[in-house]
């Protein structure tokens, strides 16, 4: 799941944005606000190239669970998958009936 936030500035009728519609004021905490933002966005860890490391073998997929634990085959459930070319997709596995 995900939320994003558009609506950086109030517009006519609506007050929901970030800042007001001249942009004179901020109304969130900035600091309180980037922290937010930072721990969203490094949830799966830190922006970087790496090489996965999976039980002795480099270049194996590192799988994630949606609460961001990190397992080492699919686990039954939607599981976020980091090749070792750094690419990151998103599969559906189903435990055998």
């Amino acid at each position: 799941s995900a939320a994003v936030y558009t609506q950086t500035t109030d517009v006519e009728t609506e007050v929901n944005g970030i800042m007001t519609y001249d942009r004179e004021v901020i109304k969130f905490d900035e600091n309180r606000l980037h922290d937010a933002v930072t721990k969203l966005t490094t949830l799966y860890g830190a922006a970087s190239v790496e090489t996965p490391f999976v039980d002795g073998v480099i270049g194996a997929p590192v799988y994630y669970n949606v609460m961001g634990i990190r397992f080492d085959s699919p686990q039954p459930g939607i599981n976020i998958v980091k090749e070792a070319d750094g690419t990151v997709k998103k599969i559906l596995h189903t435990s055998p009936i």
